[in-house]
């Protein structure tokens, strides 16, 4: 379970305007909105000692931020950098399921007609990832500024590489489902002689 932490006062505010789509199924809040005969009702959960504040209310799992400020390091400043940091983020935050049918925006695909827009990334967790990467380059990279938008675009790689891995995987099913059955068909085609030998002797 991915827990987050956010201010009683302003989840309130926000489950009043927000719909039940935008917040994840398996994502809990320390004080989140949840559904409740319709209505938006906030629960009050416990913080683990293995987790800790990303920026100012979300709370991430403590190896896995050791880790991602380990991976913002790994190629200095630079554009890898960013995309590991953020993709090491996202994978303790959120179920990979979640982050294959959730973008950047909540809007559908300019470049590709037809497409269905997916729910956007809560707000609240795009803001605290945003100041917990431009925290982070302040400090390790003196001079460097890094801005809100090349960490949008880091998210959004990452939401992309997501999406792309679970469509190879579902169009891997059917053949997958066809291999298997002419699979079996051989097998049973390769022991009816033998039952028929036997029924013989």
């Amino acid at each position: 379970m991915k827990e987050h932490v956010l201010d009683l006062g302003q989840v309130l505010k926000n489950s009043l305007q927000a719909s039940p789509s935008v917040y994840s199924p398996s994502v809990s809040y320390l004080s989140s909105p949840t559904s409740l005969g319709g209505s938006h009702v906030p629960v009050i959960r416990a913080v683990t000692p293995h987790n800790v504040v990303l920026f100012k209310e979300v709370l991430i799992n403590e190896g896995s931020l050791r880790t991602a400020n380990v991976a913002l390091k790994t190629d200095g400043n630079s554009k890898k950098s960013r995309n590991n940091g953020v993709s090491i983020i996202l994978d303790a935050l959120y179920q990979l399921e979640e982050l294959a049918n959730m973008s950047l925006s909540g809007n559908s695909c300019p470049s590709i007609p037809g497409s269905k827009a997916k729910p956007a990334i809560p707000k609240e967790v795009l803001d605290e990832i945003i100041g917990f990467m431009i925290r982070f380059w302040d400090q390790a990279y003196k001079g460097y500024i890094l801005t809100e938008q090349q960490v949008k675009e880091s998210v959004s790689a990452k939401l992309m590489a997501v999406h792309t891995k679970a469509k190879k995987t579902k169009k891997r099913m059917p053949a997958n489902d066809a291999s298997a059955s002419n699979d079996a068909s051989a097998t049973i085609a390769t022991l009816a002689p033998l039952a028929s030998t036997t029924s013989d002797v």
